[in-house]
């Protein structure tokens, strides 16, 4: 569809040399669309919005927990204990 203007009911073809600047060649315009260059992966744990180190020990726990049983995908079982007391 780059090739060709829609803009009418009939498409009129219109090459991909005649939309670009002079100085750029069709190669840099399918290298700006399709790379990963542009892309700058962020990832970050959050429960209801806020960030890992501003939540309570119990919360922490809580998405830690959850995080890692989305990750594994092992059949093992997982024993979790809730002490009485929060030593840090």
């Amino acid at each position: 569809m780059l090739e060709y203007d829609c803009r009418a009911d009939k498409l009129t073809s219109y090459p991909i040399e005649k939309q670009i600047r002079k100085n750029e060649t069709v190669k840099h315009l399918y290298y700006f669309l399709w790379s990963f260059d542009n892309l700058a992966p962020d990832y970050s744990l959050r429960l209801d919005g806020k960030e890992l180190h501003r939540l309570s020990p119990g919360e922490r726990g809580t998405l830690l927990l959850v995080f890692y049983l989305l990750v594994d995908k092992s059949d093992r079982s997982i024993i979790v204990d809730q002490p009485e007391k929060n030593f840090r």
